[in-house]
């Protein structure tokens, strides 16, 4: 069967980006105070960041206001887009890296389908901006 393109998902196929929302959350978590490891993080996959923080409030015994939440939500993207300055062309596995090389060489087109409003950010630090369609 001959493919005339393929798509693939961002994070967690082309790249990992788990660490860094894991900093950024963890960040905001430990300002309220609140107990946050990496199975907590493993739960927030594939969430929005509102659903994210209502899982991370889950061991919180304050009340926030709508407001208060939206403000902490906003922050944790912050400090992520930060985070994200770090991404390197090493986030990108070797695998990855030979495989989009030999279907490009193929003339198969590719793209890519993300929801995360970073996806053309991460594209460019891992070295695909160009590489691949959005």
């Amino acid at each position: 069967m001959r493919y005339n393109g393929i798509i693939f998902d961002l994070d967690g196929v082309i790249c990992h980006t788990d660490k860094y929302h894991y900093k950024a959350w963890k960040e905001v978590a430990d300002e309220l105070n609140i107990y946050f490891d990496e199975v907590i993080n493993n739960r927030l996959r594939g969430v929005s960041r509102k659903e994210s923080f209502d899982i991370i409030l889950e061991n919180y015994d304050g009340v926030l206001s709508d407001e208060e939440k939206l403000k902490y939500v906003n922050k944790k993207n912050e400090i992520y887009k930060v985070l994200l300055n770090d991404m390197s062309e090493n986030d990108l596995s070797f695998e990855v890296r030979d495989t989009l090389h030999e279907l490009k060489n193929k003339n198969i087109k590719m793209a890519i389908g993300s929801s995360s409003k970073n996806a053309k950010k991460i594209l460019k630090k891992v070295g695909l901006k160009d590489f691949l369609m959005l």
